[in-house]
């Protein structure tokens, strides 16, 4: 059998044949799924050999690596073996979405005779939430063992090895019925691996398609290469799901093409948020005989933090990642069917969408808040909150940068979010009284007046007074007629406005201080030192205290 296969590689070299890297399935999820995996977005293995517009579903950093042993059992026990590597990230540069990266090897070998490696990197973006597009170089080579024949052949008078470039595009489109098209040209320069003649690496036209659904996933490719095509099918299901949460996946694929090409595949995987195991056992139905087919095992590590863009249009990767994933969830469901694992990503969505108003990022917020909203079925909680980042969204999409001005606001939005509209309205009224031309922070206050009633004693400032003069002065008056747990609070709201306000800080340490309260006076006065380390008076103060 080995100089059988000896010889067939012979003949691949001794004319002007299209045999190197051939169409073998790639990682343990894609081999299983009979290579179907054109559209797929959250397996990065897929998305650094399939289609590189799938990193974009990559929302952490992740790291994985399998070792496959192919057609195990031959006769004279020959080994063909595949072991890769790939890691893949988001990236991010001062807190803005850059895109995806993923960087990957692939090796196969035939003992020592015959030997390929591939090292792709390949970049992701999101167009818009729907639309993902990629791109990557390859770098290929392959090296021929020196043995009796290859020392004899003018084949390799120039050497045993061999290296090119290759180039691959991919898009990913999202439909709203939870189908996915994908589309990849992989290898589009045919780059050329032949030691004397030519053994060109086969353009590859890949069209595939994905449907999601609370069951199962399906998934279907056509790839055409060097005049031949072969389609190719593969779905998920998720078994013991009310018991597992569907952290056992079990897979299955066919495949069938040109000149009797097929093949069958089954394979499960174990999946937790932050590692994943799986397995896939491929067996030729035509071709080679009389082996136990295929075997591959891989296991996969994620880490970090999850992000990605917050453009007003876009979602971030991670955002789409969850559109994406298992749970895909929103067809014909009531809200008693919403699974634990779609709580969790609209959980994690959710904290992404407040990290954005946070940032004074709302149109990203939006996004991501109308998401959620869709996964949880319309969620009374969820619907309000969505209502109130459109209101925000009507006024301004963003607000950003570190002035005095845009920090006011952003605390007022974020308070407004939660629902606390008497702190909004400070933040509102304040920024509206110091830059009274402002047309956003005049928005921003009249619509707190609008939506919150309890915040209308706002209205009745003194023209020229702010409200933390406004409040401040109310703090002395109720420290002087016995209030003091009142004037506290006041002091409160001044330092949220202010958090430097010096007389704050003195009448509330001189509060707490009536009312018993002397630690949390001495706190407010070391702060207030810390401030103005040459206020003698109240320095003095505590010193005698002490």
């Amino acid at each position: 059998m080995k100089k059988l296969i000896i010889s067939i590689i012979f003949l691949f070299l001794s004319g002007p044949v299209y045999c190197a890297f051939d169409d073998i399935d790639i990682g343990p999820i894609a081999t299983s799924l009979g290579g179907a995996c054109y559209a797929k977005t959250n397996d990065i293995i897929s998305g650094v050999f399939y289609n590189p517009a799938g990193l974009v579903g990559i929302m952490r950093k992740e790291i994985s690596a399998s070792h496959e042993k192919l057609l195990y059992g031959l006769s004279d026990n020959s080994s063909i073996a595949r072991s890769l590597v790939v890691f893949g990230s988001p990236l991010s540069l001062g807190g803005n979405y850059l895109g995806n990266m993923g960087i990957g090897w692939n090796s196969l070998s035939l003992d020592s005779l015959y030997r390929e490696d591939a090292i792709k990197l390949n970049y992701a973006y999101s167009l818009r939430h729907n639309l993902l597009i990629g791109f990557g170089v390859s770098n290929f080579m392959v090296t021929y063992g020196n043995d009796e024949y290859t020392m004899i052949n003018p084949v390799f008078d120039n050497g045993y090895s061999k290296t090119a470039m290759g180039v691959d595009l991919g898009l990913i489109y999202t439909f709203r019925n939870n189908v996915y098209a994908g589309v990849s040209a992989q290898n589009i320069n045919e780059p050329d691996l032949g030691l004397k003649y030519v053994n060109a690496v086969d353009r590859k036209i890949n069209i595939g398609l994905g449907l999601h659904s609370e069951a199962a996933e399906y998934s279907m490719a056509l790839v055409a290469a060097d005049g031949d095509t072969r389609a190719k099918f593969g779905a998920e299901i998720f078994p013991f799901k009310n018991f597992f949460k569907k952290k056992v996946v079990a897979r299955g694929g066919f495949n069938f093409g040109s000149r009797d090409y097929r093949n069958a595949s089954i394979g499960f995987g174990y999946q937790e948020s932050n590692y994943e195991l799986n397995y896939s056992f491929l067996y030729p139905l035509s071709g080679i005989a009389n082996t136990i087919g295929s075997h591959q095992i891989g296991l996969s590590f994620r880490w970090g933090q999850a992000y990605g863009g917050d453009y007003d249009m876009r979602m971030s990767s991670a955002a789409i990642a969850r559109r994406f994933l298992n749970d895909s969830r929103l067809a014909f469901r009531t809200p008693g069917e919403i699974s634990p694992h779609s709580k969790r990503i609209a959980k994690e969505i959710m904290i992404l969408a407040r990290n954005d108003i946070a940032k004074g990022s709302y149109s990203a917020a939006h996004l991501k808040i109308r998401q959620v909203n869709e996964i949880l079925l319309n969620d009374k909680d969820t619907n309000e909150m969505l209502s109130r980042i459109v209101s925000v969204v009507e006024i301004s999409s963003s607000v950003a940068g570190s002035g005095k001005r845009n920090v006011l606001i952003r605390k007022g939005v974020d308070k407004f979010i939660n629902k606390q509209m008497e702190s909004a309205a400070d933040f509102f009224v304040y920024a509206s009284q110091l830059w009274p031309g402002d047309r956003v922070a005049a928005q921003f206050k009249n619509m707190i007046f609008d939506k919150a009633p309890e915040a209308t004693a706002l209205k009745n400032t003194i023209p020229g007074i702010t409200v933390v003069d406004q409040m401040l002065q109310d703090a002395l008056d109720l420290i002087r007629t016995g209030r003091f747990i009142s004037a506290v609070n006041y002091c409160e709201r001044v330092l949220e406005l202010e958090p430097n306000n010096i007389t704050a800080l003195t009448r509330m340490g001189s509060a707490y201080w009536a009312i018993g309260k002397k630690e949390l006076a001495r706190k407010a006065w070391e702060t207030l030192l810390e401030i103005d380390p040459e206020n003698e008076e109240v320095r003095e103060f505590l010193r005698r205290t002490e």
